[in-house]
């Protein structure tokens, strides 16, 4: 069902316009013109970045269980298809899906954070990917598009994202990104929309 790559690894680029606490933090799939070409990106830009990141493991969870990166770590719970929310209609031909994911800063620090870290995925197409709905990124409880936690603060938000309407299997997922331009462990959230958690706190993962 799954491709087992982390889509938004292609915007590794960015972390050129970053400093701080060595993580890649914020990213974004709608990169201006004047960015790329102020960063000299080549055209054949992204790379081929294969099936797995550089260095590290893949982690796989179900609904409830904690998963524990080394900046933070995250909860999905509540998934359900909708027609709408918060006053949004889904496009014809999708519909809504909405989670629950709480994120714990576990770094130590200030940690900026974006909606981007989470990507959905529903298929194994080249396309079959997405994140939360632009529609939702200023929306009262919905996870913002960009934020920062304190370190130790916890965070619980809705994120809605917009899938195709035939989709019924999905999977949440977050690639560790370091400063050195490396990537470290990926993790996989399984799922049905309309499963229930299972009541797990644990992850499995396998070397690459």
């Amino acid at each position: 069902m799954k491709k087992r790559i982390c889509v938004s690894a292609v915007l590794l680029a960015l972390a050129l316009l970053l400093t701080g606490c060595g993580r890649w933090g914020i990213f974004s799939n709608e990169i201006d013109e004047a960015i790329w070409e102020m960063m000299h990106i080549p055209e054949d830009f992204p790379p081929d970045l294969g099936e797995t990141p550089d260095d590290g493991y893949t982690y796989t969870g179900g609904l409830g269980d904690v998963m524990e990166s080394c900046f933070f770590s995250f909860m999905v719970e509540a998934p359900e298809l909708q027609e709408s929310y918060g006053g949004y209609t889904a496009e014809p031909g999708w519909q809504l899906l909405k989670t629950r994911i709480t994120v714990n800063n576990t770094y130590g620090e200030e940690l900026p954070m974006s909606i981007y870290d989470f990507q959905v995925q529903w298929g194994s197409g080249e396309y079959d990917y997405g994140y939360e709905a632009d529609a939702f990124l200023q929306m009262e409880g919905c996870m913002p598009e960009y934020y920062a936690l304190e370190a130790d603060e916890t965070a619980a938000y809705d994120v809605v994202y917009e899938v195709p309407a035939d989709s019924t299997a999905f999977s949440i997922c977050y690639m560790e990104y370091f400063s050195d331009g490396t990537t470290g462990d990926l993790f996989f959230v399984d799922f049905y929309a309309g499963e229930t958690a299972g009541g797990g706190s644990h992850q499995t993962g396998t070397m690459l």
